[in-house]
């Protein structure tokens, strides 16, 4: 069996300073689930031997095995907010409410704390059967990783007595990373359906220089490229997902059906939530990757294109937020006051915007020992 030890490094990253201390043994979750699909769908990953070094780690049986890690840092922020018990994205690198300097316990600074089982059993010669169910948590709080109420906690609060608040799109559900299930072939790839990460997230995990740890990549931290615009972009769920690798080459096809609500709408300037007009949903989603490698090289095109995709502002106004400093009383989008039948209830409810998305990204590496260089473009249109 392996011996785990804690491993504490201390790293500088602008005006941010974190110290970490992570469980060493279990692979890290992010890390973990982007070796997984690297090896299962045939996307070429700098990190396949550290993936063999650390299958000694995880529990296994029958090709069923149960995997997690424990992130946890002390960290100094020049702008920051203090933690929220929601939060799992490290220290508030860049926030729009942060405000003082000061030292914080802050989770998951290089990797994702949480658990997750994943399975790879051959029902016939090569055929296997797949599956990942993985979660986020918080490590001080227990809670599970939920950015989402990071915002409802905060709601109707003046802006001066925030905690952390931000987007994302792990929102307190069970297996808020991925839950899926499908079929591999040695031959023609990978189909899998359920809640699985975008493609984008995919390129972004193998192209980042920082591996997309939240305290140490703004890439990572923010969200927005892997998710194509949106940082709740970044896992689809009722998503169908497929998988090819030939030679050198791979390529990459998703789509998201349908579900959830459409919101409402109104052709008055003057509309309010009880005059609008519920509309259908058709937050539907496609994307492609198209990829390869040769010898030290690899380079990937991947192409996203989310409808009604959403981005959470900030936690919802409130009476006690109206007079705040620099707090606005008219809503964003129609100019109304926020009084009377304008004032949302903030029990469980958060606000944002809604476009439809169209992203580009082009991203690339090259290994010369002992240096590796990245490059990366997106195009984002909304």
């Amino acid at each position: 069996m392996q011996t785990r030890r804690p491993i504490i490094r201390l790293l500088p990253l602008g005006q941010a300073l974190t110290i970490v201390l992570i469980a060493a043994g279990a692979p890290a979750l992010a890390q973990q689930a982007s070796r997984d699909t690297a090896a299962a769908f045939g996307v070429p990953s700098s990190q396949d031997t550290a993936a063999k070094a650390d299958a000694s780690a995880a529990l296994t049986w029958h090709g069923i095995s149960l995997y997690g890690t424990l992130d946890v840092g002390v960290g100094w922020v020049s702008h920051g907010l203090p933690e929220n018990g929601y939060n799992y994205e490290g220290e508030s690198l860049i926030n729009r409410n942060g405000k003082h300097s000061q030292f914080l316990i802050a989770p998951n600074n290089l990797s994702q704390t949480g658990l997750g089982i994943k399975g790879r059993e051959e029902f016939a010669p090569g055929w296997f059967g797949v599956f990942n169910a993985s979660t986020g948590i918080n490590p001080q709080s227990g809670e599970l990783a939920n950015l989402a109420a990071t915002n409802t906690s905060n709601a109707g609060r003046p802006r001066s007595s925030y905690s952390f608040a931000g987007d994302g799109a792990r929102a307190g559900q069970f297996f808020n990373d991925e839950i899926f299930a499908g079929i591999s072939s040695t031959v023609f790839g990978t189909l899998a359906f359920g809640r699985q990460r975008a493609l984008g997230t995919d390129a972004m995990l193998a192209y980042d220089p920082a591996g997309g740890a939240y305290s140490f990549s703004f890439i990572g931290y923010n969200g927005l490229m892997a998710g194509g615009g949106d940082t709740q972009d970044t896992r689809w769920d009722d998503a169908i997902k497929y998988r090819l690798s030939y030679g050198p080459v791979h390529f990459g096809a998703m789509y998201k059906f349908m579900e959830g609500q459409g919101g409402c709408y109104s052709a008055s300037a003057a509309w309010t939530a009880a005059t609008c007009t519920p509309e259908t949903a058709y937050n539907s989603a496609y994307g492609f990757d198209f990829g390869g490698a040769l010898a030290a090289f690899s380079a990937d095109i991947v192409v996203q294109h989310v409808n009604q995709a959403i981005s959470v502002v900030n936690p919802l106004l409130g009476p006690a937020s109206l007079t705040a400093p620099y707090q606005s009383t008219v809503d964003s989008i129609n100019t109304n006051p926020i009084n009377g039948a304008n004032l949302i209830g903030t029990n469980n409810t958060e606000y944002g915007i809604v476009t439809d998305n169209t992203a580009v990204m082009v991203a690339a590496k090259y290994s010369w020992d002992p240096l590796r260089f990245f490059a990366g473009f997106e195009h984002i249109l909304m």
